[in-house]
């Protein structure tokens, strides 16, 4: 857990792990944070597809890698990693057309 008051070069050493591709809103958080990496297990186009996401459901298509790539400090972004292990909880738990 974050601390207030945490010094920027500590967070700029720091790496977020995160089960899914953050989101864009999450990706510009961990940059206002000053956090250094970002790790990631599946890719937005791989919870997409699991969840079955229609049009309407889908959300921005614009990956924490461009959001990151764009940003004034560099956050380097590693993943995605172990996609099929991480598809393996959703397998089941999404129904079709709901999300």
């Amino acid at each position: 857990m974050l601390q207030a008051g945490l010094p920027r070069d500590v967070l700029r050493r720091a790496t977020i792990y995160s089960s899914g591709e953050p989101c864009a809103m999450c990706s510009a958080a961990i940059f206002y944070t000053g956090i250094g990496r970002a790790v990631y297990g599946l890719s937005a186009g791989a919870i997409l597809h699991l969840r079955n996401a229609q049009p309407h459901t889908a959300g921005l298509s614009l990956s924490c890698r461009a959001v990151l790539d764009s940003a004034a400090e560099k956050v380097a972004v590693v993943g995605p990693c172990l996609e099929e292990e991480g598809a393996v909880p959703h397998q089941g738990y999404w129904q079709e057309g709901a999300a």
